[in-house]
């Protein structure tokens, strides 16, 4: 049986093109289609911030400044950013405990519940510090 005939003006893109006869309009249709929509789709998640990190190491640098400014202006949200980034090695940041534990200590100083806890757990695990499990710092409440 001939899959020629069968075939003919059906057959996938590979296929058509191995044999020589090219692609269906259709299949032209579709290709252009899912090329640009792809396109779309990139540009989408650009704008919206969701591409992937193909850029992120250059706008670290530009974001952890900005992050810097607005904590040394008493944004605690800033210096919590900048402590979890240094902590975990986020956006472009090298992982760093010791940087991590100075901005923990930063909010911790302005009674902050959960840069306490963080902080009180470097001591604790002796990540960026020296370990001590008995340090406290300055303005946190002592433990009953």
């Amino acid at each position: 049986m001939n899959t020629d005939k069968r075939m003919h003006g059906m057959a996938p893109l590979g296929i058509a093109g191995a044999q020589g006869r090219g692609a269906s309009t259709g299949n032209r249709f579709i290709c252009v289609y899912l090329r640009l929509s792809a396109v779309a789709l990139s540009l989408a998640l650009g704008c919206a911030g969701l591409a992937p990190a193909q850029d992120k190491p250059a706008r670290g640098k530009v974001v952890v400044e900005d992050l810097k400014i607005r904590s040394g202006e008493g944004d605690k949200t800033a210096t919590r950013q900048l402590a979890e980034m240094y902590y975990l090695g986020r956006s472009g940041v090298k992982q760093d405990f010791s940087e991590a534990a100075r901005w923990y200590e930063k909010l911790a100083k302005q009674g902050d519940a959960r840069a306490q806890s963080s902080l009180g757990l470097m001591y604790a695990r002796g990540y960026g510090v020296e370990k001590n499990p008995q340090t406290f710092p300055e303005g946190s409440p002592e433990p009953d």
